[in-house]
């Protein structure tokens, strides 16, 4: 999500600022912000439900056992918490480098790295030193009968370093460029509440296709799968259209130009050869 919107928008970018169009550069950062949250935060909803079921149809077959899945799925659970601040993080980056400002993402970037070991060392301390957080997060993953919960510090930590490092190069965006977030509040507030509703249905989902199919089986699990993620994603799209989602409408738009809208191609017969 956030290299296919930095790497789309960094033409552009760079032709905006080095032409002086300060405003348009600005207004193209924020439009590809808000697309980057508007399909981020469901996503993130929606793969920390369907975790399990993405990692055993990936990876669950041969020696990787049930064990291995549950901890890959919680690892996955905490990577994914970062995908909106890596999304936003790569675009940050895009930004400063369409300005010829290279010094600020490399900044960043050591900031992120820092943050993430710093955090995973002092996480694996308390992991160990205190059993009620401990027990809180093996929990809420249910891993709590599973060995090796330790490494999930490592991911953890780096779901922080990303946090830290798209939040200060928010702030510092702000400051170089007087560009206002005021707008992802409003679409922060509704993602997020269409991305709980969606993860919830989605949950619903897998619980009903669990008493009817066979999930120990290839044939069981992507039936669960399918139909968690195919329920979440309408009920996600639901939420947003009830919400009256500027985003929604603005990609039915795009998709209805790009498949409904636009001609077809004829070609003369010189250019078949």
């Amino acid at each position: 999500i956030g290299v296919s919107y930095s790497v789309a928008a960094f033409p552009t970018l760079a032709r905006l600022f080095a032409s002086g169009n300060n405003k348009e550069y600005l207004w193209h950062i924020e439009v590809a912000l808000r697309h980057i949250l508007f399909w981020s935060l469901p996503a993130t909803m929606l793969v920390v439900v369907l975790r399990a079921q993405i990692v055993r149809i990936v990876l669950g077959s041969g020696a990787f056992d049930w064990n291995a899945t549950r901890l890959t799925a919680a690892a996955l659970a905490l990577f994914i918490l970062s995908l909106v601040a890596q999304s936003v993080a790569l675009l940050i980056a895009r930004a400063y480098y369409a300005a010829g400002k290279t010094a600020i993402p490399l900044k960043l970037g050591v900031l992120s790295v820092v943050v993430s070991v710093g955090s995973a060392l002092g996480l694996v301390g308390l992991f160990h030193t205190h059993p009620l957080a401990r027990y809180f997060l093996e929990s809420a993953l249910r891993v709590a009968d599973t060995p090796g919960t330790t490494v999930l510090m490592l991911s953890l930590g780096y779901a922080l370093g990303a946090v830290v490092q798209a939040a200060v190069g928010l702030f510092v965006l702000q400051r170089d460029f007087g560009i206002s977030l005021l707008g992802l509040r409003r679409l922060s507030f509704q993602s997020f509440g269409a991305g709980i509703s969606g993860g919830l249905a989605a949950y619903g989902a897998l619980w009903f296709m669990g008493s009817v199919v066979d999930i120990n089986t290839v044939f069981g699990i992507v039936a669960q799968g399918v139909a968690g993620g195919a329920t979440g994603l309408f009920v996600v799209v639901f939420v947003l259209a009830l919400l009256k989602n500027k985003e929604l409408f603005e990609t039915i738009a795009a998709l209805k130009r790009r498949f409904v809208d636009t001609p077809p191609v004829v070609l003369e017969p010189t250019d078949v050869s």
